[in-house]
Parts: structure tokens; C-alpha cells; sequence
């Protein structure tokens, strides 16, 4: 039996999450010389030069939005599956009036979906529609990418493996390399890209054979979820995890502060990171300033996301550094490990239910989530917290604090800096496990 192996890579996250962080190393070295990386969406930067890197062509604009518009049919089909998955699906393509009387804490544009598009996706999760438009669409897919194979001269019969991440999008991508190589004979891996992908966004709507998963969390909304009760399920932990809690000497320099905010800092410090939206950092901001006030010798490190979408103004930024803040926007700060250190040397997190509450939780450090924000809505991050499968249960691990608005804030910021610091690794253990995930990636070869 060949033991070369192919690994797809779909979405510019997934270079951070997986190549960055050598998640697949292992994998490669044990693996046959034909082993790919395969890159869509023109990914792979033209700098970037490895023999076993190939770029794949996109799908046909057709095949990309009608795969679209079946995960979102899907979604809206299977929305009451969870409260999570019902939230997304009724401010996402609920009818205009149904959207107004359930609003939420995730921002979305009003303009970013045409009604007809809501309408279409609607009708389209009949249950004998999806299913027509899906077959159809199925046998152009496994055409499409036969060929794409073929004039790549990859023999897929050279393959005994392929790893698909899955990242919860409400793209065609993962369904339908799963779906090609099983109809092809290839053993397919399906690999979490991040720590809600199985619980608050999107639906499989495939039988990966093996699926690689964070933690007994992730295990468990696989099944309870997604029904996929015949996928095996390996548990890997999380390559983006692994400086919190391995001691490799790789890891030693990530686990330091950044060299370019080492000289900013020069007492115990706060550290602040946005959100994706962005909506809320500058009233998060605000709300922290008038609780650090009458606390000397403690300073304000405030982090943006990455790929914020609604970033803070240039002047209120400014205004922001008058007054002492310190802001982690560097060139390399979107480098998967830049953050560790910052991390591991905080006095206290504070962040809005995002990842960072398990990178926070691995390393025995306290992090307090505000669970307000700066507009009115039906339902926000505490309804979230009480509800959605991922988030249940998180309020009683230790280093946990939960400020429910912002009139209890700065009580809940003092109780949460004066609290003595509790072993959390065990806890966040079963949302992401403590272990070597190239290993774990190599078991789930066998």
C-alpha cells in the first residue's frame, strides 16, 4: 500500500493554523515522496517555492455559489439543531421581520444578503430540492475536480490519505474534496481548524472516515451535532496551542514578549484583545480605562484581531495612546505563535469569548469576558454563554471571570486581578488536549 498523502488547504487562516505551525511536518517527512500540499484560491504567495507545494485551480464561479447557497440551505434547514446554529440562521436569512425582533451580539451588514438570496436559500431547504440540486451539483463537482487532477499529473491512485480542514464556513470546499476522494477510494481526515468550527457555524453534510478533533468538547459535538456517529474520531489537540504547555526549545523565544513590545512594557500589564468585528473594542477600551483608573503600576497592552473587519478610528486610536495604552499592532503580529508570549505574561485577559479564553486557560492564566456590549440587542454574549454548546459550562472553570454588563465591570476587574491564580490546564485539557499533535496526525494515518 503507497503511503503518500495530500493535504488541501482552502482559506489563508489555514496556512497560519496548519503549515505555519509545522502541524503536518511529521506527517510529510513519514509520508511518500508524492505527498502535496494543495493550495486553491490562489493561495500559495509566489515568493513561496517547496516541490511539494501545488497550486489548484479555483472552481467555476457556478460551482462555488451554488455550494454555497446548498450549506446555506442546509444551515437554515437544520437550524434548530442547536441555539447557536438557530441564531446564525435567523439573522442570517430570516425574513426582514423576523431579523428586527432578534437581534444579537454578531454583527452582520444588512446589505451583505439581497432578500431574494434569503428567499432562495429558504425555499432551497426543502428537503427534496437540497437533495435534487445537490446530487446535481455533486456529479459536476467529482468532474470537475477528476480532471483538475488529471491535468495536474496527480494519479490519485499514488494517494493512501487526504486531510481536509474544516472550518465551518459556509463554503463547498470540505464536503466536496471529502465527497471526490472517497469516491475515489482515498481515506479522507477531516481536521478542526478552530475551536467552535463543530458547534456554532456551518453543517457537514459528508462521512469524512477519520476526523481529527481539539478535545472531548469537539468529540462530542461531532456526534451530538453533526450525527456523524461512523467517523472515527482522533482527539489531536491544537497545533496553534502547543508553546502553552510543550517545552520544546522551539517554542522558547514564542513564549517570551515580543521583542518590539518588551521596550513598551515596563510594569504588569492588562492585555486586551478585540474581536473579528471589531464593533465593540473601542467601548471594551473605554469601560477598561475607568476601571484601571485608581489602580496604579498597571498598564493596558490592547491587541487587534488580526483580520478586524470594523477596526478602531486613527484619532480615537490616538486618544487611546495618550493615555497610555499600548497597541500590539506590528507587521508580525499575525504570525500563528506572536501572541504566546503576551499571553503567558499577562496579569489578567480580557476578551470577548473568542479562542483566545482557551490559549488563556491552557497557559494557568485569568481572563475575564465582558459579557456586554455597546448596543442594544436581544440577545448577547451571556444569552450566548447559557446556550451555545461550546460555551456551556465555561463560567465554572477556574480563571474564569464573567462581567455580565458594564455597570458590574470595573467590581468584576478588581475581584478577577485580585483572585490568586488556579491550575486551569486541566479544565481547558478537554476543550483542547495537552498533547503532540504531529503525532496525533500520524496515528490518524493508520
Amino acid at each position: 500500500m503507497n503511503d503518500n498523502v495530500l493535504i488541501i488547504i482552502f482559506d489563508k487562516k489555514q496556512i497560519r493554523s496548519f503549515l505555519e505551525s509545522k502541524a503536518f511536518d511529521k506527517v510529510l517527512e513519514n509520508s511518500g515522496l508524492k505527498s502535496r500540499i494543495l493550495f486553491t484560491n490562489r493561495l500559495l504567495p509566489s515568493s513561496e517555492e517547496n516541490q511539494k507545494y501545488v497550486l489548484f485551480p479555483n472552481m467555476p464561479a457556478v460551482l462555488k455559489r451554488s455550494g454555497s447557497l446548498l450549506g446555506s440551505s442546509l444551515l437554515w434547514r437544520k437550524r434548530y439543531q442547536t441555539v447557536a446554529h438557530l441564531r446564525r440562521a435567523v439573522f442570517s436569512f430570516a425574513p426582514r421581520k423576523i431579523r428586527q425582533e432578534n437581534t444579537y451580539h454578531i454583527y452582520l451588514d444588512e446589505n451583505a444578503i439581497s432578500e431574494i438570496t434569503r428567499l432562495f436559500v429558504r425555499i432551497l431547504s426543502i428537503k427534496y430540492l437540497y437533495i435534487t440540486l445537490r446530487f446535481m451539483r455533486t456529479w459536476l463537482v467529482l468532474r470537475f475536480l477528476k480532471r483538475t487532477f488529471s491535468d495536474l499529473n496527480l494519479e490519485l491512485g499514488d494517494y493512501q490519505a487526504a486531510f481536509v480542514p474544516y472550518s465551518g464556513h459556509l463554503s463547498p470546499y470540505f464536503d466536496d474534496f471529502v465527497n471526490f476522494f472517497q469516491h475515489h477510494g482515498i481515506k479522507t481526515i477531516g481536521v478542526q481548524e478552530n475551536w467552535d468550527n463543530l458547534s456554532s457555524k456551518a453543517f457537514i453534510d459528508c462521512n469524512p472516515d477519520v476526523f481529527c478533533v481539539w478535545g472531548e468538547q469537539s468529540a462530542g459535538h461531532l456526534k451530538n451535532v453533526h450525527s456523524l456517529f461512523d467517523t472515527k474520531i482522533v482527539i489531536t489537540g491544537s497545533p496553534r496551542m502547543q508553546p502553552y504547555y510543550l517545552s520544546n526549545s522551539e517554542y522558547k523565544d514564542v513564549q517570551r514578549i515580543p521583542p518590539n513590545l518588551a521596550k513598551k512594557i515596563v510594569s504588569p500589564y492588562i492585555l486586551f484583545t478585540g474581536t473579528g468585528d471589531g464593533l465593540d473594542d473601542e467601548h471594551i477600551l473605554n469601560t477598561i480605562f475607568e476601571s484601571i483608573g485608581d489602580i496604579g503600576n498597571l498598564q493596558l497592552v490592547y491587541r487587534p484581531h488580526p483580520s478586524v473587519r470594523r477596526p478602531i478610528s486613527h484619532e480615537v486610536m490616538k486618544e487611546f495612546i495618550l493615555k497610555g495604552l499600548i497597541v500590539d499592532d506590528h507587521e508580525s503580529s499575525r504570525g500563528v505563535f506572536y501572541h504566546v508570549g503576551l499571553i503567558m505574561n499577562a496579569q489578567l485577559i480580557i476578551n470577548q469569548f473568542s479562542t483566545m479564553l482557551v490559549e488563556t486557560l491552557l497557559c494557568n492564566k485569568k481572563i475575564l469576558l465582558p459579557g456586554f456590549i455597546s448596543r442594544k440587542v436581544k440577545f448577547d454574549y451571556i444569552d450566548a454563554c447559557k446556550s451555545w454548546d461550546h460555551l456551556i459550562g465555561i463560567s465554572a472553570l477556574p480563571n474564569v471571570f464573567i462581567s455580565s454588563s458594564r455597570g458590574n465591570f470595573k467590581t468584576d476587574f478588581i475581584k478577577a486581578l485580585a483572585s490568586e491564580y488556579q491550575d486551569s490546564s486541566k479544565g481547558a485539557n478537554w476543550l483542547s488536549a495537552k498533547i503532540d499533535v504531529s503525532e496525533k496526525f500520524l496515528e490518524a494515518l493508520k
